[in-house]
């Protein structure tokens, strides 16, 4: 399933996040923590990384070694690498992209 976002945002924009491997890069390989509430958790917490793969495809991951690949189109569109498990995505009030797949969720920053 295919949804449009505000992930060109993402993409033309340099990161404000909080970079793992200090580099300050928002090419493939920079790493980046996010917000995040796993397995069905209410509660978000700063447990998550955000990472640019190669082209369009990005992983976020969890503190457990568990991970989540999406592919970042160009146009915006997101969705699951392996298709497997809808996405939701919504802006929060605070200018935050909220995305949700099974039973998780993460909190990215506005330029990431």
């Amino acid at each position: 399933m295919r949804i449009s976002s505000v992930w060109a945002t993402f993409i033309m924009i340099g990161c404000s996040g909080d970079p793992v491997n200090n580099n300050g890069s928002s090419e493939a390989g920079a790493i980046y923590q996010v917000e995040c509430a796993v397995g069905g958790a209410k509660a978000f917490v700063t447990d998550c990384a955000f990472e640019r793969g190669e082209g369009t495809v990005v992983t976020l991951r969890h503190r457990n070694g568990s991970f989540r690949k999406l592919i970042m189109e160009n146009d915006g569109t997101i969705e699951p690498a392996d298709g497997s498990e809808n996405i939701s995505v919504r802006t929060l009030n605070d200018g935050r992209t909220e995305i949700g797949i099974g039973e998780d969720s993460y909190r990215l920053p506005v330029a990431l």
